[in-house]
Formats: structure tokens, C-alpha cells, sequence
């Protein structure tokens, strides 16, 4: 790992390199680098089912433009144009078609991350239920009547090593390239504003809780140059380049710090999920480990899910907190689940942190779900022991008011749940 990168506390130690959904390096696609096979028809993410229909001639997608196929794309995949987040940083496998005035438009929902740049392949990463992200480029070819082709693509496992995502923040040269000596940080839910978004354009307010978004980096007399300032609470992109050819004109920063939360947990959920689960596969195998050392691994995976799910060492807004736009914080709530009460998990905060309740929406995930029964059994056990005041001090960020709405939230909305804790013995 490069001594200039800085990755938070919890990613593992194997995983201390740069594999990122977000930040790809690499040349352009060449033959040898990508599988164009019929494996993608026997997944289960929703970009395999979508594409099943796609052939069966059940559903079409636009190719009249690249504008035009991606919307047509996101709307068939339920992923919100609102989510639209922008990188300008030359940081991705289709770099060449990157910079400052092209930036790569990123769109998500709990299932999708989809990568977009103008004249470039799509770049797609899926979430197989019960199985591992799968990793995907679509080919336009044009306004013709040929259809998108579906292509894997073995550079995407040059990057994701071990199949992560992460997000970078680099300081950026008015070229779009790095700087090539200066720090790179891996952002989080954890990581301080002054630490995030180098690369990336941002919209919304945030007061004097500086980022390093919307500005590049100089060279001065007296070394590197990033005028914070200049970048900070940005309501509109226009003149900073031309919005036009974007299904929308904002890189909206509660969007920026959703995903940020996201992709860490979703990171925990996958990784947790597919070590429980060959642990399961060989339980009778004359060198599998025993029935406490099973307990073991499966406690402390579920110890991470819900440290990652109560929101532990988030970063404390500062000086008022942050501002987007409604039409982000409307699209990412339109498939919310409420309680008898109306909360729900995707309620935002945004003064002192992103949500009002913190317990991470990620919860109702079809990811989250597919998780083995052992694992979400023990996420259920300990979720209960810190919502109940026996979690100890790594939850005392959470009052009793907050526990007690997540609680209700949590067995209103989600009947395993609900049936695990009126099941488990009294402590």
C-alpha cells in the first residue's frame, strides 16, 4: 500500500490497497480483458434479471443516446436519477474520457452503483442476494438497431481486490490527474469534511466545515495550493462546465455523504456473508473448525454489522450541519418504510449527523436479508443487547429516546426482527 494513503480503522488488513467501485485505475477495455459470456444469466442481481428481459424482447432500453439509454437504464434498475454524484478526478478505468469539464456521473440505489461517462461504456456493479457483487460494463453501440451488450470484465478485478468499494478524495491537478506525492484519503461516514470529495464536485451547503471538492490543486511558490473556499457551498455547477449533456446539473452533498455511509456497510454485509457461508459449506469437513470457534467468527462479523448499522465513530457535523437538495433527500425516501408513528430509518437529520435515527436504513436491504440465518440471528441478539443499554460505551453515542424510536421502527417494519427479540430469553 502506497505510505500517501490513508484508509479509516475499519477496513482489513487484506483490503489495504486502492480497489474501489469509485476510484478504478487502468487503461481502456482491451479484448483480452473482458468476458462477454452467458454467466451473467444464471445470477440473481438485478442487472442479470434486468438483462434477462432485455433479450426475451420483454423489456427495451433506449439507444437513441447515451443520455437517453442511461436514463432509460436507471429507471429499469429503480436507481434514482437524484443520486446523481460527479468525479472529475482521473481516477476511473475510462480516465481518457474523464476531467473537469467531463466528469463521471455515479448513480446508486441499496442495490446498484451505476458509472457513467460521456461516450464510454457503462460501468455497473450489482448485488447478487446471497451472493458476492458482481461487476459489469454496458456497451452502447450507438443509435442503431443493435442492443446493448452486457460484458464482465477482468480489470474490474484488478481494482476490487476482494470484490470492495470504496470512495477516494484525491487532490486534483486542472488536468484531472492526481497529484501524484500528495496524500489520497479513503472517505467514510467517519472521515472529517477536510478529508473528503478531492476530485469530486459537490452541491449544498455546509458553512466553514471546509471539503476539497469543486476546486483543483496548483503547484505554488510555497508547494501545493487548494483554495477550500472557492469550492465551498455551491448551490448550482452551472459555469463550472457544461451541465447539459447530465440528466441532471448537481452533485448533490447529502447524496456524497449517503454513499459514503452505504458502501462501507454494504462492504460488512457482503464480506460477513460470504465468510459465514463457506464456513457453513465445509462445518463437516474433518478440518473444519468446531462449534465455539464457528460461534466466534460469526459473533465477531455480526459485531462489525452492527457497529456499521448504529452508525459508531460517525463524523459529528459541525457549524450548523449540511444542506442538499429536496429532490435527493424525496428520491432516496420514496421507498421508505415507517413505523406506526411515521418514522422511519431514512429520515434525515443533517444538523449534528446524516440521520435522525441511527440505525442504518441498509437493514431492509435485499442484501441485508440474504445474509446466512445464523449471522442475522446474532445481528438481531446484539442489535437488541445495545438498543437495550447492554451494548456498552461503544453505542452510548444512541440516548434512550433514540433506541427506543429505532426499536419501534425496527418491529413495526420488519417481522423477523420483531419475531427474534419477542423470542430470546430475558438477559
Amino acid at each position: 500500500m502506497s505510505r500517501d494513503i490513508h484508509p479509516p480503522k475499519w477496513l482489513p488488513s487484506c483490503l489495504q490497497v486502492i480497489a474501489t467501485l469509485l476510484v478504478l485505475t487502468g487503461a481502456p477495455v482491451r479484448g483480452e480483458d473482458v468476458l462477454e459470456d452467458a454467466n451473467w444469466q444464471a445470477s440473481r442481481d438485478p442487472v442479470a434479471m434486468l438483462w434477462r428481459r432485455v433479450a426475451a424482447g420483454q423489456t427495451k432500453l433506449d439507444t437513441s443516446s447515451d443520455k437517453a439509454f442511461l436514463g432509460s437504464l436507471l429507471r429499469e434498475l429503480d436507481v434514482p436519477v437524484e443520486s446523481q454524484v460527479l468525479v472529475f478526478s482521473k481516477t476511473s478505468l475510462q480516465k481518457s474520457l474523464i476531467g473537469p469539464a467531463t466528469p463521471r456521473a455515479l448513480y446508486f440505489n441499496e442495490e446498484c452503483y451505476i458509472g457513467w461517462v460521456q461516450g464510454g461504456d457503462v460501468e455497473v456493479v450489482s448485488s447478487e442476494p446471497g451472493g458476492d457483487l458482481q461487476y459489469y460494463l454496458i456497451h452502447r453501440p450507438g443509435p442503431s438497431p443493435a442492443q446493448p451488450r452486457l460484458i464482465r470484465s477482468n480489470q474490474c478485478a484488478s481494482c476490487h481486490v476482494g470484490g470492495e468499494l470504496q470512495v477516494q478524495s484525491v487532490f486534483t491537478r486542472p488536468s484531472g490527474y492526481p497529484m501524484g506525492n500528495e496524500d489520497r484519503f479513503v472517505t467514510s461516514f467517519e472521515s472529517p469534511l477536510s478529508e473528503r470529495w478531492g476530485g469530486w464536485y459537490v452541491t449544498g451547503r455546509h458553512g466553514g466545515d471546509f471539503h476539497m471538492g469543486n476546486v483543483t490543486t496548483e503547484t505554488g511558490p510555497k508547494g501545493m495550493v487548494l483554495d477550500r473556499k472557492q469550492g465551498a457551498n455551491l448551490e448550482s455547477l452551472t459555469g463550472w462546465f457544461p451541465v447539459e449533456p447530465y440528466l441532471t446539473g448537481t452533485s448533490d452533498l447529502v447524496a456524497l455523504m449517503v454513499l459514503e455511509h452505504q458502501y462501507v456497510l454494504h462492504n460488512a454485509l457482503q464480506d460477513a456473508a460470504r465468510v459465514v457461508r463457506r464456513m457453513l459449506e465445509r462445518k463437516d469437513n474433518s478440518d473444519a473448525p468446531d462449534e465455539a470457534a464457528r460461534q466466534r467468527v460469526v459473533t465477531k462479523r455480526a459485531e462489525k454489522i452492527v457497529e456499521l448499522l448504529l452508525f459508531t465513530g460517525e463524523y459529528p457535523l459541525k457549524d450548523g450541519g449540511v444542506a442538499g437538495g429536496d429532490a435527493f433527500q424525496n428520491a432516496f425516501r420514496r421507498n421508505r418504510k415507517t413505523s406506526t408513528h411515521g418514522a422511519s430509518l431514512k429520515d434525515f437529520d443533517l444538523h449534528s449527523r446524516i440521520f435522525t435515527h441511527r440505525c442504518s436504513y441498509m437493514i431492509h436491504s435485499a442484501t441485508f436479508k440474504a445474509m446466512p440465518q445464523i449471522l442475522k440471528a446474532r445481528v438481531y441478539a446484539l442489535l437488541d443487547d445495545a438498543l437495550s443499554g447492554r451494548g456498552g460505551t461503544d453505542y452510548a453515542h444512541l440516548d434512550a429516546v433514540e433506541c427506543q424510536s429505532i426499536r419501534q421502527i425496527l418491529i413495526d417494519t420488519e417481522s423477523e426482527i420483531r419475531a427474534a427479540w419477542a423470542s430470546k430469553p430475558e438477559s
